[in-house]
C-alpha cells in the first residue's frame, strides 16, 4: 500500500511538471513564473500587468489543447 502510494505520488508530480513545460515551451516562451502570474491574474487573485500576447496564447491555444490531451489520457 505505501509502495503504490509513493509510486502515484511521484507520477502526479512528473505529470504537474510536464504539464508546467507544455504551456511554457513552443514558438513563444513563458516563464513559469509569468505562467503563475496569468493563472493568479484569471482567478482574480491579483492585478499584475501581463503581456497581452501570452495571455491570449496562453488561454486560447496552450490550455485548450493540454486539457484536451489530459482528458484523452485518462480515457
Amino acid at each position: 500500500r505505501t509502495c503504490r502510494s509513493v509510486v502515484l505520488t511521484i507520477l502526479a508530480v512528473a505529470l504537474l511538471l510536464v504539464v508546467v513545460l507544455s504551456l511554457s515551451i513552443g514558438q513563444l516562451f513563458i516563464a513559469p513564473a509569468e505562467l503563475g502570474a496569468l493563472l493568479a491574474k484569471k482567478a482574480g487573485w491579483t492585478s499584475i500587468e501581463t503581456s497581452a500576447v501570452h495571455e491570449a496564447v496562453l488561454w486560447s491555444i496552450r490550455l485548450p489543447r493540454i486539457l484536451m490531451t489530459l482528458l484523452i489520457g485518462a480515457a
